[in-house]
C-alpha cells in the first residue's frame, strides 16, 4: 500500500507523520511510505520537527520537501492530508476525492501546523500524529 501524507510545506508534520508510519511499519511488507507540500519544495525538515521526533527514539534522514504533483497522487492509494482544509484543496486540484483523507478525523481534532512556534507546538503536532495513525492503519488494514 503506497500512503502519501500531505500538509503545507512538508518540512513539519506530514514528514512527522510519514518517519513514525515508517517506524509503526517497520519491518511490514508492502508499505511504501511518503509525504510531500502543498506549496513549492527544497526545504529542509524543520529543526524542532527532527527534535521531538528524537525524543521518541524516531530518526529522520536528511531530506527535502517536495511538492505534490499528479503522479504522486495518483501512485498513492491513499493520500492523507493534516487538516480538513488541506484535504479538501487536494479533493479540488485531483479528480479522485476517495482516496484522499484527513489524519485530524483520526485524531480527534485539527493537526495544526506548527510551523516556528516553538517545540511546545511540535510536540503537540507529533502527539496527534501518534494518537492518530494507529487508527489509520486499523481502517487500512480492513481495506487490504
Amino acid at each position: 500500500m503506497n500512503i502519501l501524507f500531505v500538509c503545507t510545506g512538508n518540512t513539519c508534520r506530514s514528514p512527522m507523520a510519514e518517519a513514525v508510519l515508517k517506524s509503526m511499519c517497520a519491518g511490514k511488507e508492502g508499505f511504501k511510505i511518503s509525504s510531500a507540500g502543498l506549496e513549492e519544495g527544497g526545504k529542509r525538515m524543520a529543526n524542532d520537527a527532527v527534535k521531538v521526533l528524537e525524543e521518541i527514539s524516531i530518526h529522520c534522514e536528511d531530506r527535502l520537501s517536495r511538492k505534490i504533483d499528479e503522479r504522486m497522487f495518483s501512485d498513492a492509494d491513499i493520500v492523507v492530508a493534516m487538516t480538513s482544509a488541506q484535504a479538501k484543496t487536494l479533493e479540488k486540484t485531483f479528480s479522485r476525492p476517495e482516496k484522499i483523507y484527513s489524519l485530524s478525523l483520526f485524531a480527534g481534532q485539527e493537526i495544526t501546523d506548527p510551523y516556528m512556534q516553538g517545540p511546545d507546538a511540535y510536540r503537540k503536532a507529533r502527539d496527534l500524529i501518534l494518537t492518530a495513525l494507529p487508527k489509520l492503519m486499523k481502517m487500512l488494514e480492513k481495506r487490504v
